[in-house]
This record gives C-alpha cells, sequence and structure tokens, in this order.
C-alpha cells in the first residue's frame, strides 16, 4: 500500500491510496453447491457462485433495489424502473400484497394476474430482473 498526502490550497488533505493485487487468491471460486441458477425465455443463463453471480458465464454483480409498487400510480411503475436502472439498479425487488388480490381466502380477483404481468413486462423491458 502507497501512503501519499498532498497541500491543497493551503489546506492540509491527507488522501491514502489502496491497492487490490486478487492474482494470488487462494480461495477457490466454485458454483452454488445447489442448482439456485436459470435461464430466461430468450435464453440469458444466470448462475450463482460462492463469491458472485455470473450472466451468460460473465461475472456480474447484482444491484438491487425495491419498489412498492401497490404504493404508487400504475402508470409511473415502468417510469420508476427506469430510474432505477439509470441509478445503477439491475435486480428489481417489489411486494405483492396478497390480501389487495385475494381479499376472501380463494377467491383470487383478475387483478392479481393482470398486476403480475404488467411488472413482469416493464421490469423485462428494461432488462433488470
Amino acid at each position: 500500500m502507497k501512503e501519499r498526502c498532498k497541500k491543497q490550497r493551503g489546506n492540509e488533505d491527507n488522501m491514502r491510496e489502496y491497492g487490490l493485487d486478487a492474482r494470488n487468491i487462494k480461495n477457490p471460486i466454485y458454483p452454488a453447491p445447489i442448482d439456485m441458477g436459470g435461464c430466461d425465455d430468450k435464453g440469458k443463463k444466470l448462475e450463482i457462485g460462492n463469491y458472485f453471480l455470473t450472466m451468460d458465464g460473465k461475472p456480474f454483480f447484482g444491484i438491487c433495489g425495491e419498489a412498492h409498487f401497490s404504493r404508487m400510480n400504475e402508470q409511473l411503475w415502468e417510469d420508476e424502473i427506469i430510474k432505477m436502472k439509470l441509478g445503477g439498479i439491475n435486480i428489481v425487488a417489489g411486494y405483492i400484497f396478497w390480501i389487495h388480490h385475494e381479499e376472501i381466502e380463494g377467491e383470487l380477483t383478475g387483478a392479481a394476474i393482470r398486476t403480475c404481468a404488467v411488472l413482469s413486462h416493464c421490469v423485462r423491458k428494461m432488462e433488470c430482473m
């Protein structure tokens, strides 16, 4: 590690510079002990390992954001997902409050299926997970 100090306009600004050399890592990288990955309908393959995810064989770090879709106007769902994607989010988590769709046990409203379909469409359109 190197340490450097620099002065800026008469003020002392101490900054440390760090480096990381990962070429000699001794820990093996291996897939998850159970099959937790999968493929989407376009053939993209997600695999899970002990250090990182892979998407089509390339290392991939999932950055997850959450949205409470039932608490916002449906017309804003796609805009919210776009904002998340622009902010670096590539995995979108959301709740579907089942009580809104099955107020009486066993009596599912058509809104439940529609809500899931609309959300799925928005997320896939933005190429998030």
